[in-house]
């Protein structure tokens, strides 16, 4: 009862508080996931990311309990609470969602972390491949833009008929299959308009390959004629007493109504110019209109073209008996069970109105219960409670509003599936499996390896040595030059290091370069003390120079692997945002620090140009001369004949150290790899 689920939610905010909080935090998650609910036990769900919100929702959640005490159930704050569930033993019902509820960019969380959901899409991706077109995802993900007439241009390509159908198509089938993985078990399907198609292939009507074939063959017929003088028509959207709409259409014979959703909505559809005038009127009458984003006047003759292409595609693929019934929008009634009626009933559905008000109707009378809208938008659960009002149902919506985050939005829906009593607990199975209730840094933060960066303290000592000069030990008859260390590697052509931590120092592999301390007297041209020739002193000071700008070109070579480095990491973050996936802070953090060091960089190589130019300028003979004057042999750099390789940067940020990009080809994480998921957690008085 609530009075004993409200004891346990204070024994799980006690434990929690305690110093073993992270593991009963863990406990919780474990129960949660396993334990089914049964349907006369009181019931609380909430999603939660850390042992402190779990905290904080518990909490309120008890103050809800005081608040809301002779309340069966009650929906604040993200906690939702029954005092039992909701019968569902062949009461379930699937609605698909038709043409208009698309949008630019839809449920692309849900695409990223739900692998029902991309594979559902490239399978529609192959008939568009096929046909030679370019694939439809890229439709639907277009590429960012910033400028609100290119936003306009997208949704208008998307608006299209021939990519509207499929991509709803593929985003209510992905999310299907979802759920029936984890056990939803549908009593009846139902769609509205095009979500028929889909609701035949969720009843086992279509094997997978016919319906991603017909969905895609539906949209194609649909789509108008190639002439400029063909109208194609128009629909609106029309709110109020639509009743009275019968007499108010006579003066316009060529108007129909279309869709007869609700109790308060109906959709016409009609010539272009028709539409427009009876938008003025009827507004002009306090009704409330709306356009609807279609290509065409659907369910009227001026789809005609449309319906023998269609009926030879529908002739071309195999039907099979229904598994659960199927209702019809133009009869408002279940399909016919033989496969060639099915088939018949099909081939007409594009020209004839949707009674979607009678067919909702009809489900519940035959026992439907729970309404779930599988597709984009909420469209067909608001027509739900509006035919429904006032009696015992649910409608809950996957996907409830194209503004938010589609993965938080489609928790939210399970959770409310779940203490409705659907054993639903399972529906993420690629979800990370937690050993700590701590957050983890993200992994996509990015480990970039560029082979010229330095940590700073070797940058220091770069300056440093940039304004000494190399130094000489002359202790042994074999002179070895001492260079500033450099994090890394050396290998020839060795593939980029991947440290962990690279503020170590590394010496550079010994190359020594021999130079006799002493040379035959009988040399010719001046000789210092040492008996070194100054010409030879001379030939030393520019054999160093061409020595080092040597060792300079290596060093652009090596910035510019590394530039081409970061440029292949970009490119892969412009095809994942062409994928309609957000850029996140981190990469755009690890990109500016990655500008930062570039400038150090520079900074340095101006001062080594400079450094350079002294020395090639008037100071030049000033050194010739000290090189005479001191009896110092000139300075000579040693050849080094392995590429150096520095270290892969590692930059710090709050919320990771250590970024890993993976190759295009690695599949794409789930949202549990990429953010810290949402929790659904249960508690049940048991």
């Amino acid at each position: 009862n609530s009075e004993k689920l409200k004891e346990q939610c204070k024994e799980a905010l006690e434990k929690v508080e305690s110093e073993s909080g992270n593991q009963h935090f863990l406990e919780l998650i474990s129960q949660s996931l396993e334990n089914p609910i049964p349907e006369n036990n009181a019931r609380i769900g909430f999603l939660c990311t850390s042992v402190s919100e779990l905290t904080e929702k518990l909490d309120q959640a008890l103050k809800l309990f005081e608040e809301n005490k002779d309340s069966e159930s009650w929906n604040k704050n993200g906690i939702m609470f029954a005092s039992k569930g909701f019968p569902h033993q062949g009461k379930v019902v699937a609605l698909f969602s038709g043409q208009g509820s698309q949008y630019r960019n839809m449920g692309k969380e849900l695409y990223l972390n739900f692998p029902p959901m991309l594979e559902s899409l490239q399978s529609v991706d192959q008939c568009f491949i096929q046909e030679g077109s370019k694939p439809l995802s890229g439709v639907v993900f277009p590429n960012p833009v910033f400028d609100d007439e290119q936003k306009e241009k997208q949704d208008t390509e998307l608006q299209l008929t021939q990519h509207a159908q499929p991509s709803i198509g593929a985003f209510g089938a992905g999310l299907y299959k979802i759920l029936k993985d984890c056990g939803l078990e549908a009593d009846f399907t139902a769609g509205h308009s095009f979500g028929e198609l889909t609701a035949l292939w969720a009843a086992g009507v279509l094997e997978d390959k016919d319906y991603y074939l017909l969905a895609h063959a539906r949209g194609k017929a649909m789509a108008a004629p190639d002439d400029p003088d063909f109208d194609a028509g128009s629909m609106l959207a029309v709110m109020g007493k639509v009743d009275q709409l019968e007499k108010e259409l006579k003066e316009f014979p060529e108007v129909k109504m279309a869709n007869l959703n609700s109790k308060k909505q109906v959709v016409l559809a009609g010539p272009k110019a028709d539409i427009e005038k009876v938008r003025g009127e009827l507004k002009a009458k306090k009704f409330t209109v709306v356009p609807l984003p279609v290509s065409a006047a659907f369910h009227t003759p001026l789809v005609g073209h449309a319906q023998k292409p269609f009926a030879q595609a529908i002739q071309s693929v195999e039907f099979k008996k229904p598994a659960v019934p199927v209702y019809s929008n133009s009869t408002a009634k279940a399909y016919p069970k033989k496969p060639e009626s099915i088939k018949t009933q099909l081939e007409e559905h594009i020209l004839q109105s949707v009674r979607f008000r009678e067919e909702i109707e009809q489900i519940h009378q035959d026992g439907g219960r729970i309404f779930i809208e599988f597709g984009p938008k909420n469209v067909l659960t608001k027509l739900t409670d509006n035919i429904l009002s006032g009696k015992d149902y649910l409608a809950v919506a996957l996907n409830d509003s194209p503004k938010k985050n589609s993965d938080l939005l489609f928790r939210e829906a399970i959770l409310k599936l779940c203490i409705a009593g659907l054993p639903l607990q399972k529906f993420d199975r690629w979800r990370r499996t937690r050993t700590s209730a701590e957050v983890k840094k993200s992994p996509l933060s990015i480990s970039l390896n560029g082979a010229n960066y330095v940590s700073k303290q070797t940058q220091l000592e770069f300056e440093k040595a940039l304004e000494e000069g190399p130094i000489f030990n002359q202790d042994s008859e074999t002179a070895k030059i001492s260079t500033p260390a450099v994090d890394g590697t050396t290998e020839s052509k060795a593939k980029p290091a991947s440290l962990v931590e690279s503020d170590s120092r590394t010496e550079l592999p010994k190359a020594p370069i021999t130079m006799n301390s002493k040379v035959k007297s009988d040399s010719p041209g001046i000789h210092n003390d040492s008996g070194i020739s100054v010409d030879q002193n001379l030939e030393n000071y520019f054999q160093q120079q061409s020595d080092t700008l040597e060792v300079h070109r290596q060093y652009l070579e090596q910035q510019s692997e590394y530039s081409r480095t970061v440029l292949q990491l970009m490119q892969q973050q412009l095809n994942m945002a062409s994928q309609g996936q957000t850029l996140p802070d981190s990469v755009n953090r690890h990109l500016e620090m990655f500008h930062e060091h570039q400038g150090q960089t520079l900074r340095i190589h101006e001062q080594f140009l400079i450094q350079q130019t002294q020395i090639h300028s008037g100071s030049s003979s000033d050194n010739q001369t000290r090189v005479v004057q001191k009896h110092r042999p000139a300075p000579a750099l040693a050849r080094i004949q392995a590429t150096v390789q520095p270290p892969s940067p590692t930059f710090s940020t709050p919320e990771t150290k250590t970024v890993s990009l993976p190759p295009q080809s690695q599949e794409i994480q789930n949202v549990s790899e990429t953010v810290a998921e949402p929790l659904n957690t249960y508690i049940n008085s048991s």
